[in-house]
């Protein structure tokens, strides 16, 4: 998940994207729940789930592009003018009225309110946006099960998308760090070869308190079982030296 307050705007390759609400008020009810809980639980094929997919990406995207623009012409814009209006706006008003009383202080007090106001709103818009996981890990590795299952192939999936710090996340505190941990992916599916496929992710998250510094560690677990009946025995012990080359 991108910080709070990043201003490095995403690529857009020209495409112009409409208003993340536009979008979000054209999702269907099962997309919308996993936009409003930012988690994805269900048995589908792989064909379902990406149809399912493609509206929540588009939503993703679309409120990712408000983000990263509101946040880059408030820092590029707003910062230095808000900067100027607090420090001049005093001294224009006593020049004006001579007159110093708390109505002089009335640009800096604006300026404070506009920061307060613009700081909930990014951070509303940022608790809106699924995890960078989503279009990063979900969606491509849904992209290779629809290579690797067949067409009927139902494929069990549960993701927490929450973000990292999410309170559902916290464990415990360790020293001065904050722990939080969970499961982010558990998959399990058959692939063509009829091996059965279990994939487990799990997230820690070491955040330390009241400074930028924080430690993740991702646990991956993966279990194949490939039947023994379609597939040859080979026994270690015995090597035919004449398809050696």
């Amino acid at each position: 998940m991108n910080s709070l307050l990043t201003t490095q705007k995403p690529r857009t390759h020209g495409v112009k994207y409409p208003h993340y609400k536009q979008v979000l008020a054209q999702l269907t009810s099962e997309q919308a729940k996993v936009v409003n809980t930012q988690q994805i639980h269900g048995s589908k094929t792989s064909q379902e789930w990406l149809d399912l997919f493609q509206g929540i990406l588009l939503y993703n995207q679309t409120l990712s592009v408000k983000l990263s623009n509101f946040s880059f012409w408030t820092t590029i814009v707003g910062i230095p003018l808000g900067l100027l209006i607090f420090f001049v706006g005093p001294m224009v008003f006593i020049f004006v009225f001579h007159n110093l009383s708390l109505w002089s202080m009335f640009p800096s007090f604006l300026v404070m309110f506009v920061i307060f106001r613009t700081h909930t709103y990014i951070t509303q818009l940022h608790s809106k946006l699924l995890a960078d996981y989503f279009q990063d890990i979900i969606v491509p590795l849904m992209i290779i099960l629809h290579e690797e299952t067949a067409v009927d192939t139902r494929i069990t999936l549960h993701v927490d998308l929450r973000h990292q710090t999410d309170e559902e996340h916290f464990a415990k505190y360790i020293n001065r760090y904050k722990c939080y941990h969970w499961q982010m992916l558990h998959l399990s599916t058959q692939l063509y070869n009829e091996a059965s496929l279990d994939l487990k992710v799990n997230i820690r998250l070491y955040d330390k308190v009241n400074k930028p510094k924080a430690k993740r560690i991702i646990l991956t677990k993966l279990n194949v079982q490939y039947p023994k009946k379609h597939h040859n025995i080979i026994d270690p012990t015995f090597i035919d030296q004449k398809h050696i080359r």
